[in-house]
């Protein structure tokens, strides 16, 4: 079972790092919107308010249609509420589903011929799954998916796939400009011995099968803590 465990982590590992700098800031904020409801783990829920949260064109579309992250805000505090688990910022909890939209993300790029992962991507991925958690709050909010989806198509079809290597190599570059807004250089820390030994650094997944497993939050964010 750690082998599986350990073979998952690393599949969306590989996930994780054709994530652009747009995407990586839209996991940052759904951690903490997570941390806001104390719900424990990264849901659709979450990402979705990430998503409205990343000024770009999946939250243009979805603003333009009355979606607004007030509005879901609500919604899932009517819906889920407020739990009572309090996640450090020192790690993420991913559940499956989320995992899974993750996943879907890079497909669809693929289909694009897109080399790395936009937001846009993600969007499609949380309206194509009717069985989750951010599916249903936009539906009772009578988003109308068909017409946001087929925007988010031909937005997708126009994108230039150029634009896509050069951030790539941007990326490569100049490392993690995201999260030099948004985390701690735990590298740096340890350098000059500030690093805190009781800061976890991981991000945590939940199996299919209830079981958790992790890796280290500095294999994908290069030393970075949120």
């Amino acid at each position: 079972t750690n082998i599986v465990s350990k073979q998952c982590g690393l599949e969306v590992y590989m996930v994780f790092e054709k994530f652009t700098e747009r995407s990586q800031l839209i996991l940052v904020e759904a951690q903490k919107e997570s941390q806001y409801f104390n719900h424990g783990y990264i849901g659709t829920e979450h990402i979705l308010l990430g998503i409205l949260k990343e000024n770009g064109v999946a939250r243009e579309l979805l603003t333009k249609n009355n979606i607004k992250i007030d509005i879901v805000k609500r919604a899932i505090e009517d819906y889920l509420g407020y739990g009572d688990i309090q996640v450090s910022m020192g790690e993420m909890l991913i559940n499956p589903r989320t995992k899974r939209i993750f996943e879907d993300s890079l497909v669809k790029a693929r289909i694009y011929n897109h080399n790395l992962i936009n937001p846009e991507h993600i969007l499609l991925s949380l309206l194509d799954d009717v069985d989750g958690v951010a599916y249903y709050l936009l539906k009772n909010l009578k988003l109308n998916f068909d017409l946001v989806k087929e925007e988010l198509k031909i937005y997708l079809k126009e994108v230039n796939v150029l634009k896509d290597n050069i951030e790539e190599k941007n990326k490569k570059t100049r490392k993690t400009p995201m999260l030099d807004q948004y985390g701690t250089n735990m590298t740096e820390l340890a350098k000059e011995e500030k690093l805190d030994p009781v800061i976890g650094r991981d991000i945590r997944f939940l199996g299919n099968d209830g079981q958790c497993f992790r890796f280290g939050l500095d294999a994908f964010f290069l030393g970075y803590i949120l």
